[in-house]
């Protein structure tokens, strides 16, 4: 038998935005999850389900011609 309707037994979040801040010194890379990019702004990612299992990750890269700020 093949359920069509499924109900998750935790809890889900639908249309999500994620957005990646660092500090200058810093430029994010290449990203890993299930989320496309805005194609407007930069470093702003939509997610079209999350829950609690869900896993997003980010290299990020120092910038070679700044210094740290202090």
């Amino acid at each position: 038998m093949i359920c069509r309707y499924w109900m998750p037994s935790r809890p889900y979040a639908f249309g999500c935005v994620l957005r990646l801040r660092t500090s200058s010194e810093f430029k994010t890379g290449h990203s890993y999850g299930h989320f496309f990019p805005d194609p407007q702004y930069e470093n702003v990612q939509h997610i079209i389900c999350c829950d609690s299992y869900a896993t997003y990750a980010y290299d990020l890269e120092f910038e070679a011609t700044k210094e740290f700020a202090k």
